[in-house]
């Protein structure tokens, strides 16, 4: 199957004249679209908020007949009415495409169902509205021409690679071979992409318990992860209410939202039979399609844990078993019911789901190791091997993948695991927990994740979770939620700096800077978290000290400097 144009799915297949399918006369309308809510991601980097790098121009309109070009010689752009540029990819018969990324019901999944402002200022002032026709299509609709309905697929990967410094092309080639996935965004917020050649992203995990259910607390925690700089948020409740304070958070959160729905199978099954083995199968699918109801960006779904790996760890019993609270129920449902995972059996059932609401499946490890004696042994090996043939036929079924890691793993052991996963995955973006590299640490966790985190991510890995100090010992609190975001961040941005990501360099080189001119505001406002070095700052020094209390006239930079 050759890749088809990132427009209408109207367009058929081969088609060569897309004249007709151009609107030219269309008023972009008067009302503007909300403007991003909260701080989100990296948005504090000094270097990146400086950039002034506009959309680059582009001129006239393409006729609208293009020969069968070549991906590596894409037609021209085509204008629409209002300046948007969309890129069409012409159908190449010698194209390998067996990864179906182009599909136009790929496209659809995408970037929807979602009714806010992706792209640049220019589009502001169109309003983006879903149709309902299948709860995944994004249409763009005018005050002046509802008629309006295309794909803006590759508007948004332009934006995406104005934000991340890096070539259009490049991107959009790393995302149509599955190795860049782009998570759709919340009601009030942006879509992020993570995965080759972008910087390293972060996820914060939040959520209620079966102890402890205050929604508006999990909002609070919400609002202190955002703040302390996090790409993504997780809400992984398992008490009180789970539908209301999924919602809130969704519709609170200006970053993708990602969950695990077997965790509400669990719950319901529990509620109501007394059990988590007494799931039906089709409520943990029933699960899935309620979460993509509810906006979710992306899923966890524990897919890989099967009947075969399971008997690895009955040859070769861990020191602490099964850790993933997914994969345990899972194993002691399957154990129970003597029967397959239903989520490995029913896989394309799940594919299905994620398609048509858009979401990024991302395959959970739920057999990762929870001991640093438990690392890369038989279980988990084999899951990652199961895994990587779900992320293909994930591909296959034009459904984004992301794989996930360990984990505890020794230092020694991380440079090989994401080369391992990379290899068996075909380079899928890597979603790690930490991985934390000793386990005597309670309460220091978010430190020994950040140092396995930094050491991952300079290997490969693209996506950290956080890990924060409430690790082993208990719900995370506002504060805690707070340093686990900042340890993972800095984690992230030491293996950008280490693998020459746009801007990553010359933020630290302007920090240095400042530092060696004693310009402690400027410090402040580069450090990762200005809060907190201002706080540091004002509690140690007074506010005209030129140097800091700790080494006062015997300053090494005035030293150097002669005064």
């Amino acid at each position: 199957m050759a890749p088809c144009n990132f427009i209408s799915g109207t367009v058929p297949r081969g088609t060569r004249d897309c004249r007709s399918f151009v609107t030219r006369d269309c008023d972009p309308g008067s009302q503007s679209v909300p403007r991003l809510a909260g701080l989100v991601g990296r948005a504090s980097c000094p270097s990146l908020s400086d950039r002034q790098d506009a959309c680059p121009t582009e001129e006239g309109i393409a006729s609208g007949v293009f020969p069968r070009n070549d991906i590596r010689n894409p037609p021209r752009n085509l204008f629409l009415g209002t300046h948007i540029p969309i890129k069409i990819a012409v159908p190449n018969v010698g194209t390998d495409s067996t990864h179906g990324i182009t599909d136009p019901d790929f496209v659809r999944s995408v970037i929807a169902p979602v009714d806010y402002s992706l792209f640049d200022r220019e589009l502001e002032s169109v309003r983006l509205l879903s149709t309902g026709m299948d709860n995944t299509s994004l249409s763009f609709y005018t005050e002046g021409n509802p008629k309006w309905r295309f794909r803006i697929l590759n508007s948004l990967l332009k934006k995406i690679a104005r934000e991340e410094g890096v070539d259009h092309q490049v991107l959009r080639e790393s995302f149509e071979r599955g190795r860049v996935a782009v998570c759709k965004p919340s009601p009030t917020g942006k879509a992020f992409a993570v995965g080759e050649n972008l910087k390293v992203k972060v996820n914060a995990n939040i959520g209620t318990s079966g102890d402890v259910h205050d929604e508006d607390f999990e909002l609070r925690k919400l609002e202190a992860a955002v703040k302390a700089g996090t790409d993504a948020v997780m809400d992984l409740s398992t008490g009180g209410n789970l539908r209301s304070v999924r919602k809130k958070i969704v519709n609170e959160s200006p970053v993708p939202v990602g969950s695990v729905p077997i965790y509400e199978a669990i719950v319901e099954s529990v509620r109501k039979r007394g059990g988590g083995e007494r799931m039906e199968p089709e409520e943990m699918l029933d699960a899935i399609r309620l979460h993509g109801e509810d906006g979710i960006s992306f899923v966890t779904v524990h897919c890989g844990v099967t009947l075969s790996a399971l008997a690895h760890l009955k040859q070769k019993p861990r020191v602490c078993g099964i850790v993933s609270r997914g994969g345990s129920f899972l194993a002691r449902w399957m154990r129970a019911n003597n029967s397959e995972n239903p989520l490995f059996e029913r896989y394309d059932d799940v594919l299905e789901i994620c398609k048509k609401y858009g979401m990024v499946i991302s395959l959970g490890d739920g057999l990762r190791p929870g001991a640093i004696a438990d690392s890369l042994d038989q279980a988990q090996v084999e899951e990652l091997v199961t895994l990587g043939q779900l992320s293909r036929r994930a591909r296959e079924r034009g459904v984004q993948a992301i794989i996930e890691g360990p984990g505890h793993v020794p230092i020694d052991q991380i440079p090989a695991q994401i080369l391992l996963q990379k290899q068996l995955c075909d380079n899928a973006p890597f979603y790690v927990l930490g991985p934390l590299v000793t386990d005597i640490a309670p309460g220091l966790d978010h430190i020994t994740s950040a140092i396995g985190g930094a050491i991952a991510a300079m290997s490969g890995a693209d996506f950290l979770c956080y890990v924060t100090p409430s690790e082993h010992l208990g719900l995370p609190d506002v504060a805690d939620v707070r340093m686990g975001v900042l340890a993972a961040r800095a984690a992230g941005h030491a293996a950008d700096l280490a693998k020459r990501r746009p801007g990553a360099w010359e933020w630290d080189e302007k920090m240095s800077r400042a530092r060696k001119q004693r310009d402690w505001a400027e410090q402040i406002r580069l450090a990762i978290d200005p809060d907190l070095a201002r706080e540091i700052r004002a509690r140690t020094c007074r506010e005209d000290h030129e140097t800091c209390t700790m080494c006062g006239d015997l300053c090494a930079y005035k030293a150097d400097s002669g005064e």
